[in-house]
This record gives structure tokens, C-alpha cells and sequence, in this order.
């Protein structure tokens, strides 16, 4: 009886969460759906410890099934209760269905018994999702407490492993409707199937079909049938050709494309052999930095030795590099700031805030998922980590640890408060609590507490709002306390009250700080977080919010500000979109580029996938320029106010590239402006962007004084560079280094390349990088170079001017700081003697001045192997396709291995590399 009303308890608590968990389900499909894949299996860690951590990582992140398994990363969790969570995964997994076998439409007792059900719609939402099933739970009989998969949307395709894995073509509505069941505790489907995951993926292949005798044999719904049709589908698509089916004479399993009919697949001399995208390229990099890689924005610190080749350049040369390696290897303040919270909905409502209050211009935000977090070279990254909601204990444990050697942590309305406080306790359970309180000089603000209420003990009964007769002298709050780190030794935090809450005079903002370290953290249990837009179908409530949303914002402001030490945003809001202006010294480009355009409308109007662009003879434009339309002027008697292009073209010596311009004052981004084939050497210039972008996933910083640029060049794929066309990365690197060093007495300035495409001051920050997107035609490499970097802006860590000004100081001397227009001439400059001497034959010029610059040369790293042994290496040079080759010993004799960017991390930091194992499926 006490279980059976235990169990009652249970169902209606978890009914009450229903709305929540579907709300949230179908937020996740809408948002990541399209790029990620959305994934529901059982609840991350159930040991508390994070012991399960390990096995987890390997075996459960993604299917089998994935032939990218291996380059998934968790992008965010939410945990439905303790054995069911929802998980976000990065990138989009793919499956190849060739060796599956086609589900017909229409009922069925083979291999699922089931009727008729979801119609396909014409809704535009429409994903592919894998379900897998544990074969072992096959029965003939469908239970009625089966949930019926039909009714959910089109079976397409299924085959066999250890699982019965289907695949089901449905739309947001239905899988939403589909998972919040799964999660509620309804796992079983069509013959008694028990599901143990549910995951969208993207689909290539065609399955494999069966004969059509197979209706009139109807073979037998057993284990034994589903996996001889499994196993005949894998031959027959390994095999390319019919196969009879074991125990089931005269069926045929038959592949959707012989061996005589498939096309010979061209020959190709080079890393790829059809679309190559070097953006992906350098994503299966997937460095352990994965969330610090940000262009124009990277501290970091480097124990790797580094010894450039003598023979590469003059006693003079090195004498002054040593001078300012010395003089700029400069500590500089991270730009990354890290989100890690319990929930989607939480993680969106976290970004929106910080990305109110902190200086745009200055940090990169980017979500701190589960895996990241062993991976402890982040810590030394990061200039702040929020923390939001629930947590694990081993979790938590991993911020402590960061804290404890100098880190800086918001906790809002976190359990993380137990963690470091043991003396506050729980005093009640209430949602939506709405309070007084009150910090510096904001007083009886009315805001939301945390659903717990934390206080100092003794217990208290609750909040009053109203009784200013109800209140009690605050309870005396210890002024420190005790913290353990992982080896056990304790750390002494000083504990300040910073807000109180204004009828109990309970501590609702803390601030802990560790002297020895400078560590800090600050604990509110107000959800400062929280936009009161959140709140609008509670009038009164959402009113009440809206009215003190201005003094959140100043509090959440000036908590990071003057006890985080974060730079606040006091820049004038958006002024919007720019006009773009087409600029040449010589007009006839213009008229050549416009006869050459492919999609070109009458009315000079060009699609380049989400952004539209019309070209005008005049600046009397009446439409509103807008992030997806850019009206361009063309004619040559308008010249934009912020660049100059007599002085840009005074200095630009190339024959064809940089030669045809479009700039901007503002655009989303000059990548996302490119996606025509325009013309050999055509450049975007934007003097700032608002949705620049970097490496994977990664946001591009763009703050005024940032030199960027997309060029566009086209490559013969028979030219000497065509045949190893993934080494184009590695010569923009040099011509943007080379651009200042090759200025007679700029020499000395100490800018310097890191592996694969990075911009270095010294080995110390990052101020620079670049990508390249790559496509093929039938003659040649279309390639889009988008490249940034820091020239006189200081923010976010410093910039090539601000290096200039530096060794002018030290040496007593008078150099130019680099103007916008002379620095992007000298890299176009530089880039085009590269690519004629690449083609004349002279490709050892290129070679010469990048071991001249990079970083690595004689670096010492540590080979993890893929038997997961470490084993020392020196890093020794690139290969011709610009691998990364290192010389390591193996059984005493001395081997030389290519790093390659798509099996290989390469962490400069740790001096680690790490080979991705890419599992057999």
C-alpha cells in the first residue's frame, strides 16, 4: 500500500513537470536541430561521483551507428530526472543507410507488426531520427501499453546489430510528442521493443530492398528472421550484388545501385576527392581548446621550446627577434567566458544577459559542456565561468579546483552555494518567489529568488513581503571559511555579504574571495539572469519585473565589473547596417566582373544565400540597408567616409588581387557576403562585423580596428598549389605575418604563426587567424580566404600597432603604426609574390619564411598513441599537404609521423597531441 501511494506521488510529480519537459524537447529540436543533433539516453553520471565519466565519453555520446561519432562533442545537457537526460551534440551526426534495408510504406507484420498511421506533410521541419532498439525484447505480439512508432511518423529504413535500429522520418511536432512519452517512462514500441535511444541525424546512402515475394512469404516475426535480412542487407551492400537470404530460399536482398551501373569515381591527386571545405577541414582539428578559438581574441601560455632554423635567417634577424620575443611574450587577460548551466532554456537566458553587460568588443561567450570539463587545459582560457542551476558534485569540484588557483565564477542561484558554503542550509522549497532586497546603492528592488531560499542556520520559515514588522536581526554569517582542493589541502576564503534579502535579512549576494590566489566567486540567489519577458503570461508579475529590469542589469553589472574584474559594455547601441561601396582604380573591372556574374538580375540584384545584394550607380538609396540586404554603390564618385581608397590603392602593388573591392562599415559577415564565383582576387573589406565568424562554431570578435577581409581566388587544379591545395591556409598565414616583417625596420616586430592558422604575438597571444572555404568546378579551387586580425584595436588582448608602439619605447626608435588600407594592401601584396613564386616553381620561398615565423620548430610534445601510450616527439616541419610532422622514437628507432588535422589535436599549450580514434562501424 505505502508503495503504491509512493508510486502515486511519483506519477503526479511527474505530470506536473510534463508542460516543462515538452516546452523545453521542442525548443531543443526547433533551435539545434538543423545543425546539431538532439539526443535522448539515460541520465549522464548516476554514480554521483563521476567515476561513469570515462566510459560514458567513449561509448554513449553518440550511436555506433555515426560514422562521425568521433568528432562529437556535448554541447549542452538537460537532465529530466535521474535516469533520463536530453543531450545536445555538436556537429550534426550522420549515418550512412547503404547497408539497411527500405521500409515500405503501408501496413506491415515484417519486421514490426504495425497499420497505418502518420501521414508525410509538406511541413518544412522534416528530420530523420535514429531509434534503436534492444533486439532481445523482439516479440511477435505488440502489447497495448506499446507505443505505436507509426503514429509518430515514416519508418524508412532498419537494420541489425546487437540492436534493431530503425530510422524514422518525421517533423518537430511528432518527435516531440514522441520523446516526452519516451521520457515519462513509456519505452517500449511496435513488438515489444525496448528503446534505448533516440537521436536526429543527417542520412546519405540508399537503403537496400528486398524482392517483392516477400509479401506473399511473409517470413516468421522472429529474432533469428530480422537478423538474417540484417546480415544479407551488410553483404550485399559490402558486396555490391544480389544475396540470397540464409533459411529463406529465392528471397533476394539487392543493393539500390550494382557495380555495373555506379559511376567510376574521378581520380584526384591531393587530401580530398571531390567538394573539399577547408573550414571542415580545420574543424576535425577539434583542439582541446575547441571553445577558445576565436580569432582575433586567444591568450594563451606555452612551455614548448622554440628554436627557429638558423639557416633561415641572419644574426642580425635573430638578435632582434630575440629582443622582442623577450619584449612581447606579455601576459594578457583571457576574452573567454564560459557558460555552464542545467538547462537549455537557462543557457539561452545566461548568454542574452552577459551579452547585454559585457563589453561585446571584448569577450567570446561560449557554452562549457560535460566533456569539456576533464579536460583541464580550459581553466588557464577563461576570464570568467557562470554557473547556473543544479549541478553535480564532481562537477562542481572541477570549478572549485579552477577557483582555487585564481579563477573567477558567477554562481547564480546554484547549488554550488553548498558547495563552497556548508554552513547555509535549505530553508523552505517555493517557486517564483518575489522579494525585497537590496545591494549598494539599489535598495527594496523587487526581483525573483532562487526556488530554494538558502540562509544561515537556524532554519526560518519563509519570506514576508510585506511586514516590515516581521523582521529579524540578520543571523551572524561566518566571515570565512574552509575549502578542500582534490589533494585535500585547505584554502582559507574570506566571505563577504554583498545583498540581502529585506524581511528575513537573509544573505542573498555573496562574494568568497581566496587572497593567496585572487580567486573569486559570487553567489546571488536572485535570478539576475532572468529577463522579465520570461514572465509575460503573469501580468502583475511580468509588470512588477519590467519595472526593475533596469536595476538588474546594474547590479548584474556592477557584481562583474567590481568584484569580477570584467570589462562592462558602455558602447552607444547599434546604429545599424552600412551601405557598401564597389571601389577599382580601374572601372573596366567592374563592368567585367558584372558580365561574368552568374545570377545576376536585370535590376543588378545578386542572392548569396542569405544575404541579398543590388548594386546602385548612386547613394540616393531610399531602402533600408538590413543584415540579409546590402546595397552597394558602384559608381566611382562615392567614396565611403572611414577608408580611403587612394591611400589603399597607393599602396597596392598586385596585379589582380585586391584589385576589385566591396567595403563596408558594418556588415554580418564578409564570409557570408562571399558564395558566388566573383572574380580572381575580388576582396569584401568590412570595418566591423557583427556575426563574424571563426573556426567550427566559433565566434570571430570584431571590434573597431580589426583589419578582416574575404578574398576570393581560383586556383587551376592542375597548377603546382592545386595538387595540394590544403597548404593555401599556411601561405595567407605567412603573407599576414610578412605583410609588417618584410617593411625594412619592421623586421624585429615579433609576429609570429602557430599551427595551423593562428596569428601570434610572441608565444604568449593570439591577435589573428584565418579560414578558408574551398569548392571545385571542372578546371578549379574556388577558394573564399576570410581572414582577421588585431591592428589598432587594444581590445580584446592586444594588436600589432600597440607592438609597434611598445618597440618603439624599448628601442628608441620611430616606426609607423600601420594604417587600415596600407596593412590590407601589404597582405594582398605579399599573398600574390607567394602564389607566383609557388607557380614558377620557387615554392621553397614560402617554406623559408613560415619556419621563419611559426611557433613550433624543435617544439617538444607529448605523442599520445593510439594504444594510449604517451611518448615524447619534437615537432620537425610541415608535409606538403601542410600536415604537422613530428620526429618520435619508436622501439628505439626514429620515425618521422604526419600529424593530420582530421585524426590528430594539437594543443600548443600542453605541447599534447592527441590522435582521435575512429571507431570501425
Amino acid at each position: 500500500m505505502l508503495l503504491t501511494f509512493a508510486y502515486i506521488i511519483y506519477t503526479a510529480i511527474r505530470a506536473r513537470w510534463t508542460p516543462k519537459y515538452r516546452a523545453e524537447i521542442r525548443a531543443a529540436f526547433k533551435e539545434y536541430q538543423s545543425q546539431y543533433s538532439v539526443m535522448f539516453y539515460p541520465a549522464f553520471c548516476k554514480c554521483g561521483s563521476g567515476e561513469c565519466a570515462e566510459k560514458w565519453d567513449k561509448d554513449a555520446l553518440s550511436s555506433d551507428l555515426c560514422h562521425n561519432k568521433h568528432l562529437a562533442q556535448l554541447h549542452m545537457m538537460s537532465t529530466f530526472d535521474a535516469t533520463m537526460a536530453m543531450y545536445v551534440i555538436y556537429p550534426q551526426q550522420k549515418i550512412d543507410v547503404s547497408n539497411w534495408l527500405n521500409y515500405e510504406d503501408g501496413k506491415s507484420l515484417f519486421p514490426l507488426y504495425k497499420v497505418d498511421g502518420y501521414q508525410i506533410s509538406s511541413k518544412s521541419d522534416l528530420m530523420h531520427v535514429l531509434i534503436e532498439t534492444d533486439l532481445y525484447t523482439y516479440n511477435m505480439d505488440t502489447p497495448e501499453c506499446c507505443i505505436k512508432l507509426e503514429d509518430y511518423g515514416l519508418i524508412r529504413a532498419w537494420s541489425v546489430n546487437k540492436n534493431l535500429n530503425l530510422l524514422l522520418e518525421t517533423d518537430i511536432d511528432h518527435i516531440t510528442d514522441f520523446t516526452t512519452m519516451f521520457i515519462q517512462g513509456r519505452h517500449f514500441i511496435n513488438n515489444n521493443l525496448y528503446i534505448k535511444r533516440i537521436q536526429n541525424v543527417v542520412v546519405s546512402g540508399k537503403p537496400c530492398i528486398y524482392e517483392d515475394s516477400i509479401k506473399l512469404f511473409s517470413p516468421p516475426r522472429t529474432k533469428e528472421a530480422v537478423i538474417a535480412f540484417g546480415k544479407a542487407a551488410e553483404d550485399a551492400s559490402e558486396l555490391n550484388k544480389p544475396i540470397e537470404i540464409t533459411k529463406f530460399p529465392g528471397l533476394i536482398v539487392r543493393p539500390q545501385k550494382d557495380l555495373n551501373d555506379r559511376e567510376e569515381e574521378p581520380k584526384f591527386e591531393g587530401p580530398s576527392k571531390e567538394t573539399i571545405v577547408l573550414s571542415e577541414f580545420e574543424e576535425k582539428i577539434n583542439e582541446i581548446l575547441s571553445f577558445t578559438i576565436s580569432p582575433v581574441n586567444h591568450n594563451s601560455k606555452s612551455d614548448a621550446n622554440d628554436a627557429l632554423p638558423k639557416d633561415e635567417e641572419t644574426s642580425e634577424d635573430a638578435s632582434k627577434s630575440s629582443q622582442s620575443e623577450e619584449e612581447d611574450d606579455m601576459i594578457v587577460k583571457p576574452p573567454n567566458v564560459l557558460i555552464y548551466t542545467d538547462t537549455i532554456d537557462t543557457g539561452k537566458s545566461v548568454k542574452a544577459v552577459l551579452r547585454k553587460v559585457l563589453d561585446p568588443d571584448r569577450y567570446t561567450i561560449y557554452n562549457l559542456t560535460i566533456l569539456n570539463l576533464p579536460k583541464n587545459t580550459w581553466v588557464d582560457q577563461v576570464a570568467l565561468v557562470v554557473v547556473c542551476g543544479n549541478i553535480m558534485d564532481v562537477i562542481a569540484d572541477r570549478f572549485v579546483e579552477y577557483i582555487i588557483h585564481g579563477g573567477k565564477v558567477l554562481s547564480l542561484c546554484s547549488n554550488m552555494l553548498h558547495k563552497m558554503l556548508p554552513f547555509f542550509k535549505t530553508a523552505e522549497v517555493r517557486e517564483n518567489e518575489l522579494v525585497y532586497f537590496s545591494y549598494g546603492e539599489w535598495k527594496r528592488v523587487r526581483m525573483m529568488h532562487d526556488t530554494f531560499c538558502y540562509q544561515a542556520s537556524p532554519k526560518r520559515n519563509g519570506f514576508v513581503e510585506n511586514h516590515e514588522d516581521a523582521r529579524l536581526p540578520s543571523l551572524n554569517l561566518p566571515e570565512s571559511t574552509s575549502v578542500k582542493d582534490k589533494k585535500g589541502n585547505s584554502h582559507l576564503f574570506d566571505v563577504k555579504i554583498l545583498g540581502t534579502e529585506e524581511t528575513w535579512q537573509n544573505p542573498s549576494i555573496l562574494l568568497a574571495t581566496l587572497a593567496s590566489s585572487g580567486g573569486k566567486v559570487v553567489f546571488s540567489q536572485i535570478h539576475l539572469e532572468r529577463d522579465p519577458v520570461e514572465y509575460s503570461r503573469a501580468k502583475k508579475l511580468y509588470e512588477t519585473l519590467r519595472e526593475n529590469d533596469d536595476a538588474r542589469l546594474g547590479i548584474i553589472s556592477d557584481l562583474l565589473s567590481t568584484h569580477l574584474e570584467m570589462e562592462i559594455n558602455r558602447a552607444p547601441a547599434f546604429k545599424g547596417y552600412s551601405l557598401g561601396y564597389l571601389l577599382s582604380r580601374n572601372e573596366d573591372l567592374k563592368w567585367e566582373m558584372f558580365k561574368n556574374l552568374k545570377g545576376l538580375t536585370e535590376d543588378h540584384t545578386l542572392k548569396l544565400g542569405a544575404l541579398t545584394i543590388r548594386f546602385y550607380t548612386s547613394e540616393e538609396i531610399h531602402v533600408t540597408v538590413t543584415d540579409v540586404f546590402l546595397p552597394i554603390v558602384t559608381h566611382y564618385k562615392f567614396c565611403p567616409k572611414n577608408f580611403s581608397p587612394q591611400q589603399y590603392y597607393q599602396y597596392l602593388d598586385t596585379r589582380e588581387l585586391g584589385q576589385l573591392v566591396i567595403y563596408a562599415d558594418v556588415l554580418t559577415s564578409s564570409m557570408y557576403a562571399m558564395g558566388a564565383r566573383m572574380k580572381h582576387g575580388f576582396a569584401i573589406i568590412p570595418r566591423q562585423q557583427t556575426h563574424g565568424r571563426g573556426r567550427g562554431n566559433n565566434v570571430w570578435l570584431s571590434p573597431i580596428g580589426c583589419a578582416m577581409f574575404t578574398l576570393q581566388v581560383f586556383i587551376p587544379r592542375n597548377s603546382i598549389l592545386g595538387k595540394q591545395i590544403s597548404i593555401l591556409q599556411h601561405i595567407v598565414a605567412v603573407a599576414m605575418v610578412s605583410a609588417v616583417r618584410s617593411i625594412p625596420g619592421y623586421q624585429a616586430i615579433n609576429l609570429r604563426i602557430k599551427w595551423p592558422n593562428d596569428i601570434y604575438v610572441g608565444k604568449s597571444t593570439k591577435i589573428g587567424g584565418l579560414i578558408v572555404q574551398t569548392l571545385v568546378d571542372e578546371s578549379r579551387y574556388i577558394c573564399d580566404i576570410g581572414a582577421g586580425i588585431n591592428l589598432s584595436n587594444s581590445k580584446p588582448t592586444t594588436c600589432i600597432n600597440d607592438v609597434i608602439s611598445r618597440y618603439n619605447q624599448k628601442h628608441q626608435t620611430k616606426l609607423e603604426e600601420l594604417s587600415y588600407e596600407r596593412y590590407l594592401a601589404l597582405v594582398f601584396n605579399q599573398l600574390e609574390i607567394l602564389l607566383d613564386d609557388i607557380e614558377k616553381g620557387n615554392i621553397q620561398h614560402f617554406y623559408s619564411l613560415y619556419y621563419k615565423y611559426w611557433l613550433h620548430k624543435n617544439a617538444s610534445v607529448t605523442v599520445l598513441t593510439l594504444n594510449g601510450e604517451y611518448q615524447e616527439a619534437i615537432v620537425d616541419d610541415i608535409d606538403d599537404f601542410g600536415y604537422l610532422r613530428v620526429n618520435t622514437s619508436i622501439m628505439g628507432v626514429g620515425t618521422k609521423i604526419s600529424v593530420h588535422p582530421d585524426r590528430n589535436s594539437f594543443d600548443l599549450l600542453q605541447g599534447l597531441i592527441i590522435p582521435v580514434i575512429e571507431e570501425d562501424i
